[in-house]
């Protein structure tokens, strides 16, 4: 028959036992919870990279490249507006010179 003593290192034993146990299920669930919550971190990241990468190339590409053909539009017309600009001010010249040559009688 099993003395008092004894029953109590049986007790500690088991309550020893099922401690180291219970620590070990709690270390495997934590483990398995962060590897869950890594994953599914991951798995949102790449979702989202993803999701941005098509908003990109759908909105913003193609808004940037609008912008740069009216930029090359804006700037093809500013370069016609300049040579009109140095035509008018060869022509002003021109009519200076006429016009001092008549006033001084130069003809």
């Amino acid at each position: 028959m099993l003395t008092q003593e004894d029953l109590k290192m049986l007790a500690q034993l088991v309550h020893t036992e099922v401690n180291n146990a219970i620590t070990a299920s709690e270390e495997r669930m934590k483990t398995y919870t962060e590897q869950a919550i890594e994953s599914a971190v991951t798995a949102s990241e790449e979702r989202m990279k993803n999701h941005m990468n098509a908003v990109i190339e759908t909105q913003v590409v193609s808004k940037i490249k609008h912008i740069a053909d009216g930029h090359l539009q804006l700037s093809e017309q500013l370069h016609r507006i300049e040579q009109k600009l140095d035509s008018l001010e060869e022509t002003v010249t021109t009519h200076e010179w006429y016009i001092v040559r008549k006033v001084s009688g130069e003809n």
